[in-house]
């Protein structure tokens, strides 16, 4: 670097904001860096002068990270951004490749990987756009923190633009299209550079599917055509994979079912994890997707049981299995794996319908039986229709 980078670190907790200024004037002899303990003053930090890389939690008082990349996209403020959170998925930090300008990293952050990360961006002096992450990732996140704002998406010559209010998607666009449609194409997006911006591009809202149900959508049609692809009309669609019309593909039915059917496939799945609550002892239970870190469905949990942020952490369990399997060469489905705590058990069943798929069920030791409960979880996979 030619000149003195200017690094801002944002976060609400005196003791990581300290660790990790010391950590980067350790590490980069040509780094200014200071902090800011909320997003409202480290808009004013960027707003009182140039920014080289911005360090940001997610929830904070005041103005959390989300709300500050949107204000800084509305003030024309742009620098790359590193965002940390204890409410990560494997898809919001495995899809920030070495390439892009922002990583995710969960707490507690390995500092080694954090400083990587700080001297690659430096020195690739990246954009200040999100690049090289997965869009139903984002929007999960923008879920989870309940945000208003809007996601401008693009992938080579494809534009489009997610629409929240108060977390909810409430309108897309992308190609001409409109609604649910429109969605379901932007989320099925692997690689995409996003741009957080202020809310209300949307004239009304033309989507009432929750966001967990049309992720659920991209990834059943992911998995049964082995990649993303449009999944508009034959006549002057577009194959997302290079930008030239595709050649009349075959209809997926998700694409195709009425609202009724659709309304009877997602009854199917909280009636099956409604299900598994009802066992003795049950705390809580999901459908996730493994591959993505997606959380499809849940029933249970509470302020003591994050079901969400526990089901999506386990995404890492089922992966590493997998990955031990390929590498030892074992062959045949993985029939459940075990966690076995202090005072409860977490059951994992990868489902035979839906390869990338598994229900999760956490059960109270003390209440739940164990046997039982293996059998139930059988039961319920069997029909479970999705």
């Amino acid at each position: 670097m030619s000149r003195l980078a200017r690094i801002l670190v944002v976060d609400d907790e005196p003791l990581f904001r300290r660790s990790i200024s010391d950590a980067l004037s350790d590490r980069f002899e040509d780094v200014v860096v200071v902090s800011a303990a909320n997003g409202a003053d480290g808009l004013r930090v960027v707003e009182s002068g140039r920014v080289d890389l911005l360090i940001s939690d997610v929830r904070m008082p005041q103005m959390d990270g989300v709300e500050l990349l949107a204000a800084l996209g509305q003030a024309g403020h742009w620098c790359p951004v590193i965002l940390v959170t204890a409410h990560g998925t494997r898809s919001l930090r495995l899809d920030a490749l070495d390439r892009g300008a922002v990583e995710f990293f969960e707490k507690p952050v390995d500092l080694d990987e954090l400083l990587a990360s700080v001297d690659r961006i430096l020195r690739h002096e990246a954009a200040g756009a999100l690049q090289g992450i997965s869009v139903a990732g984002m929007a999960q996140l923008v879920g989870l923190e309940r945000k208003s704002c809007s996601l401008q998406v693009r992938s080579g010559p494809h534009r489009g633009t997610l629409f929240f209010a108060d977390g909810q998607l409430v309108d897309a666009a992308f190609e001409g299209h409109r609604g649910e449609d429109a969605a379901r194409a932007i989320l099925d997006l692997q690689e995409a550079t996003l741009t957080v911006a202020p809310p209300g591009a949307g004239d009304a809202r033309t989507i009432t599917t929750p966001l967990e149900h049309l992720l659920l959508a991209v990834a059943q049609r992911r998995d049964e055509t082995g990649r993303g692809s449009s999944i508009f009309p034959a006549e002057g669609a577009l194959d997302l994979a290079d930008g030239e019309p595709s050649p009349e593909p075959a209809a997926h039915p998700i694409a195709t079912e009425t609202p009724t059917q659709k309304e009877k496939r997602m009854a199917n799945v909280n009636q099956s994890l409604n299900a598994a609550m009802d066992m003795e002892g049950s705390i809580a239970a999901a459908l996730v997707d493994w591959e993505s870190g997606l959380t499809l469905g849940t029933a249970g949990g509470g302020e003591k049981f994050d079901i969400e942020l526990a089901a999506s952490g386990n995404t890492q369990v089922v992966n590493a299995k997998m990955g031990v399997m390929k590498s030892l060469g074992l062959e045949g489905p993985i029939e459940d794996i075990l966690i076995t705590l202090d005072g409860q058990y977490h059951l994992i069943r990868p489902l035979k319908k839906v390869s990338n798929l598994f229900l999760y069920l956490a059960i109270d030791k003390n209440k739940g039986n164990l046997g039982l409960a293996r059998h139930k979880l059988k039961s319920i996979e069997e029909q479970l229709e999705i």
